[in-house]
């Protein structure tokens, strides 16, 4: 079976994304992870002109935030539900009552920054993270940051997170 990529939420990306400036690059292990597909997936995507635009100066690719934003813009707006299935259960809590996207903020994850993880995340809730030099670093941070290629971007749980750090010794 082939392994399941979590895909962080549009609405979460977006809303962290009108925080950083539009030329700043990423590279494609954080865009993969903001995606949801593997690095060999946006390969085929560049090959097929299918995915977000990118640059590749000097043979390393890089996607900036403002293109990346206008992808997953273009996605959100044209692409609401990826399944019928989705859309109808969608369709039927709205008419019960219960908005899905207001309760749990716009975000699938439920959670809008790493504090409301840690705070109110139980042990099958995920979060993504770059992973550098054995350590955990938030994603969205991440991409502010100037990160090697080969930098290993995973889905964490609060305990996985916890036990790479303890509480006591959590940067601010």
């Amino acid at each position: 079976m082939p392994k399941i990529i979590p895909t962080i939420p549009d609405e979460l990306l977006l809303t962290k994304f009108s925080e950083l400036d539009a030329v700043l690059p990423l590279t494609p292990q954080q865009v993969a992870m903001m995606l949801g597909k593997t690095v060999s997936q946006l390969q085929e995507a560049r090959k097929a002109g299918s995915g977000p635009k990118f640059d590749s100066n000097g043979g390393r690719v890089r996607y900036f935030v403002g293109h990346v934003r206008e992808y997953l813009c273009d996605r959100m707006n044209n692409h609401t539900h990826t399944t019928t299935r989705a859309a109808r259960i969608a369709e039927e809590n709205k008419q019960a009552g219960f908005d899905l996207q207001a309760a749990k903020k716009g975000s699938a994850l439920g959670f809008t920054s790493l504090d409301q993880f840690l705070i109110y995340g139980d042990e099958s809730d995920l979060w993504p993270f770059a992973i550098v030099q054995e350590r955990a670093i938030d994603f969205f941070s991440s991409l502010q940051m100037e990160l090697p290629d080969d930098t290993d971007f995973q889905w964490l749980t609060v305990g996985e997170f916890l036990s790479q750090h303890p509480y006591s010794s959590l940067d601010s």
